[in-house]
């Protein structure tokens, strides 16, 4: 399937729901089950080893994209401001001097 792994256990009157192979998840298994619920997992893993990586590299350059448009946004912001200093200071769009004379000695 397209999520994490979901195993429920059911032993009596006691029962387990799992969903993703977290830590405490598994933790929190009575600990003759637990290497019976870890099989299952590693056999779901095992038919689709990227799954989750692919999950998970998706949300990062998402994120990526976020954080670049966030920058640019912050940029454009701030030019103004680092643009004013430069321009009092004789300097124009791209950052070469307009003009410097020096008188002779």
């Amino acid at each position: 399937g397209d999520g994490p792994a979901k195993i429920s256990v059911k032993r009596g009157d006691e029962s387990w729901e799992i969903e993703g192979d977290h830590p405490e998840a598994l933790a929190a298994l009575p600990e003759d089950i637990r290497p019976q619920v870890e099989r299952m997992l590693d056999r779901q893993r095992a038919r689709n080893p990227l799954n989750g990586r692919l999950r998970e590299h998706f949300q990062l350059n998402d994120r990526l994209r976020e954080l670049e448009q966030e920058a640019e946004e912050i940029r454009r912001n701030l030019m103004p401001s680092l643009e004013a200093p430069r321009q009092q200071a004789g300097e124009v769009d791209n950052g070469e001097p307009t003009e410097l004379e020096i008188p002779a000695e």
